[in-house]
Order: structure tokens, then C-alpha cells, then sequence
């Protein structure tokens, strides 16, 4: 249009802009500039049946998109009921607690730092104070050992409201007792295999101690 004027851009692989004598209306330099019609950010899924995603960032130095991505091959599991937790719960000592021949009670530590259960562990239901901890594994519709993609990353899952018990005196003083629970449950969390894993037996306390119970820790779950 037989117009010049200077005008500041900033040319592929320059570091800052500089002054150019451009014929017409520039307007905004198109160099350096978004080359996808979703920005100058924008994220994807990664491939059916693996977690994570993939985000594009334009580098305006580069002139191009650089790649990240939270890609895991790892699926979301229920593990096997790899787990032991044990819970204690404080009331009342029942009559003749105390009593030689009448339901004795040994002191809550002899359990709690041996593997003795002397014959006296019995099934009992959980009260709400252990079980409100846990995810029933019918409500997520999955089998532990297998995929499941309707658990809670972190949580924990039981197969019933009822576990193994045992009551015992925390002091020795008449009316302060506990009952302790063994509540064997699975994990939810991501793991490369889902069938990893062993199956504790869970009928002492002593198995709520044990070290790195397989296949992962709690605390070393990945939450997507």
C-alpha cells in the first residue's frame, strides 16, 4: 500500500524484540506465536487404560511445544488383603474381668508386643468408631487381587463388618479395658501387576507391626 514504518518484532531464534522497517500494517508479530488453536497451554489424555496426562507448553524462545506428560502404565488395584490394621477400642471391663476363673483378662500389652492370642480370639462385629476408617469392597464392585477403577486412591477396604477379637485390661485398675481388633483389609492404590501380593494371615496382633507389608506401603501409594 506504498506504507513503511518501523515496527518492533521479535524474529525466530532472537532472544528479545528488535526494530524492523516493514512494509503496511503489521499488526501483531505471527512469529513465535501459538501454532494450535487451543492456546498456548493445553493438555490430552494419555492412551485408553493408563493414568495420567499429557500437557503442551509453548516456548516463545523455541518457537515450538514442549512436551510433558504423567503418563504411568500402572493401573488402579485393589490389592489382595495384604494388610493388618489393628484398632483399639476403650470401655467399660466386663463383670468378673477380674476373676481368675471367670473370663480373665491379661494386661492389653502382653497382645500387643507378642504373638499370643491364647486361644481367646473370637469373631466379633466391628463398632462404628473401627469400621467408619473403612470402604466396604462390595461398593466398589471389584475383586482384590484385580483392576478397579471405582476405588479410592489411599483408602482402605474391608470384606465384612465383622473381625477377629480380644479383650483386655489396659491397667489394673477395675473398669478401664479395651478390645482390640484385627481387621484385615485391601488398599487401593496403582500398581503395575494387581495380583502382586501376599495375603496376611492377620490373627495376632503382632501382624499389625510387621514391616513393608507387600506389595507397597500405604504411604508410597501413587494418587493419580
Amino acid at each position: 500500500g506504498g506504507q513503511m514504518q518501523w515496527t518492533s518484532l521479535k524474529l525466530k531464534g532472537a532472544s528479545s524484540n528488535e526494530l524492523y522497517l516493514a512494509c503496511g500494517t503489521t499488526g501483531e508479530s505471527s512469529v513465535c506465536q501459538p501454532t494450535d488453536s487451543r492456546g498456548a497451554t493445553y493438555t490430552e489424555n494419555c492412551l485408553a487404560g493408563i493414568t495420567g496426562k499429557i500437557t503442551y507448553t509453548w516456548d516463545y524462545t523455541l518457537c515450538r511445544y514442549l512436551k510433558t506428560d504423567t503418563c504411568s502404565s500402572k493401573k488402579r488395584c485393589l490389592t489382595k488383603i495384604a494388610y493388618c490394621g489393628g484398632n483399639s477400642v476403650a470401655h467399660t471391663c466386663p463383670e468378673g474381668s477380674g476373676g481368675v476363673t471367670e473370663n480373665p483378662l491379661h494386661n492389653c500389652s502382653y497382645y500387643q508386643v507378642s504373638n499370643h492370642t491364647d486361644g481367646f480370639m473370637y469373631s466379633a462385629r466391628l463398632p462404628y468408631e473401627v469400621y467408619k476408617n473403612y470402604g466396604m469392597i462390595s461398593e466398589t464392585g471389584c475383586t482384590p487381587g484385580t483392576e478397579c477403577n471405582t476405588c479410592e486412591p489411599g483408602k482402605k477396604y474391608i470384606q465384612t463388618y465383622s473381625a477377629r477379637a480380644q479383650g483386655c485390661k489396659s491397667v489394673s485398675a477395675e473398669g478401664d479395658c479395651k478390645t482390640l481388633y484385627l481387621v484385615p483389609y485391601a488398599l487401593c492404590g496403582e500398581m503395575a501387576d494387581c495380583s502382586e501380593g501376599t495375603v496376611q494371615a492377620c490373627s495376632s496382633w503382632k501382624d499389625t507391626t510387621a514391616s513393608g507389608p507387600s506389595p507397597f506401603l500405604p504411604g508410597e501409594v501413587l494418587v493419580p
